[in-house]
């Protein structure tokens, strides 16, 4: 299922946002990420994995459907630690830049330049 933002009609209420989850077999989220429009900007954020289901590989195939589905644009993300756990700002700007993010002069945040 292809889900694109479009440009609202005038004075449209439009929902400008989509959730990418994984599921476990009792239907609790263990993974998620949201994809937000704002102001025109692509932003990923709240990639998200359950401290019980981590380095397995959740947030490699949610940051995989995420640029599936949107990677013809610019897809910004910031880069916040997990505070449960030590995870530092450095590992996740490592595996952002494997899916081909950049730092950018923004504090915090990383781009992925889209494929058009």
């Amino acid at each position: 299922m292809a889900h694109r933002f479009k440009k609202p009609a005038v004075d449209a209420v439009v929902q400008l946002r989509h959730e990418f989850c994984i599921s476990n077999a009792k239907n609790e989220t263990i993974a998620s990420a949201t994809v937000e429009k704002m102001h025109g900007v692509l932003w990923a954020s709240n990639l998200w994995v359950h401290a019980d289901h981590r380095r397995q590989g959740y947030a490699s195939r949610i940051a995989k459907a995420l640029i599936a589905e949107y990677g013809h644009e610019d897809i910004w993300i910031n880069v916040y630690p997990y505070t449960d756990r030590a995870v530092s700002a450095e590992q996740l700007i490592e595996l952002y830049q494997s899916f081909g993010f950049e730092l950018t002069s923004t504090p915090g945040a990383m781009v992925r330049k889209g494929c058009s």
